[in-house]
């Protein structure tokens, strides 16, 4: 009888696993009743961050939407529009240089769910996670999703047929274009994915290529692959656990958030996280910021700044002529008079 590779024995991740964490002092930082010193985000109200969740997956109340997908509703990098539900989305392109609009320690929680595969670790993916965590609270948490490649490489070590989990994964999501169904698809337009007949449904090769190399996926990381990320922006692993769909070790306050978001009365309100139809082929990790970090304040973390205009419809971002992003003169502005911003 064969046996699994210690690698893909299901109880050598139980080391990962959040475990719950609900200090005192945590609490009171993750309270609802916590206003973000970043002067926007306390006049939006915005607690939280959706980023990478693409233009039609919008969180309201408390919530900023982040996605660079928001340029095709007209918004530049780093603005903020408020749509006619009254949710505040913001375009923003991620890259190694990418520095959010706002202060650190700014918010309670971030979700960022199916982003992260589309990041090359060593061009945006490290600068991703950093920036991240400087906007979080101590105590706050940065819930990652993402395509987990120790169950891809699992299942294709384990072959089980129709029932296993490339098999299971496909009839939900199809591969693009897969070898070997060139006849079969051009009679039925599309791979036989119920077909008790392995010749008429994709090859679990076929599954796996496809997580790799389409959805302008750049890298599939497992959780160690993750903690090693983390490590290059000078997170330590010990801020690091394995989450599951039902939010392990999320503190009650931000679960709380969650379903505010998720099961509001009004449908039309509500954003779509923990997606259910992904579950089965996602790694979740929570980062859960242990302390204030990086250890610079915001004078040394010189931002852009919205300019108010009328009905904040939307926020104009400028860049000053002279930013160095060293260090801002006089320091950070404590109210919006004295925001600094240029004309235009």
């Amino acid at each position: 009888m064969s046996t699994l590779p210690s690698r893909c024995d299901p109880a050598a991740l139980e080391a990962q696993l959040c475990k719950p964490v609900d200090s005192a002092q945590q609490l009171r930082r993750l309270s609802r009743r916590w206003t973000s010193p970043d002067p926007l985000l306390a006049h939006l109200g915005v607690r939280y961050l959706q980023v990478g969740g693409d233009w039609w997956n919008r969180c309201s109340e408390g919530w900023l939407n982040i996605d660079s997908a928001f340029a095709n509703e007209g918004l530049q990098n780093y603005q903020i529009g408020t749509d006619d539900k009254g949710g505040h989305n913001m375009m923003a392109i991620f890259d190694a240089a990418t520095v959010l609009p706002f202060r650190s320690q700014s918010v309670q929680m971030i979700y960022s769910e199916h982003m992260l595969e589309h990041l090359l670790p060593d061009q945006n993916g490290v600068n991703y996670i950093k920036e991240l965590v400087r906007l979080l609270v101590p105590g706050g948490v940065l819930r990652l999703a993402t395509p987990d490649l120790w169950k891809y490489m699992c299942g294709y070590a384990r072959p089980s047929g129709r029932e296993g989990f490339l098999q299971q994964h496909a009839l939900r999501f199809a591969p693009q274009n897969p070898p070997g169904l060139k006849q079969h698809m051009a009679n039925h337009r599309r791979p036989d994915r119920n077909s008790g007949d392995a010749a008429n449904r994709p090859s679990d090769a076929s599954i796996v290529n496809n997580i790799f190399r389409n959805y302008g996926h750049q890298w599939v990381y497992d959780f160690d692959e993750v903690v090693r990320l983390a490590a290059d922006a000078g997170i330590p692993a010990s801020w690091l656990c394995r989450s599951e769909l039902e939010r392990r070790g999320m503190p009650k306050q931000l679960g709380r958030a969650v379903l505010r978001a998720t099961k509001i009365k009004n449908a039309s309100l509500a954003c779509w996280l923990d997606q259910q139809v992904r579950d089965d082929e996602s790694l979740y990790v929570h980062i859960v910021k242990g302390r204030p970090w990086p250890n610079r304040t915001g004078a040394h973390w010189m931002q852009p700044f919205c300019r108010p205009t009328t009905g904040w419809l939307p926020c104009d971002v400028t860049m000053p002529p002279w930013h160095s992003n060293k260090k801002y003169p006089g320091g950070r502005p404590r109210q919006w008079s004295e925001v600094h911003a240029t004309a235009g």
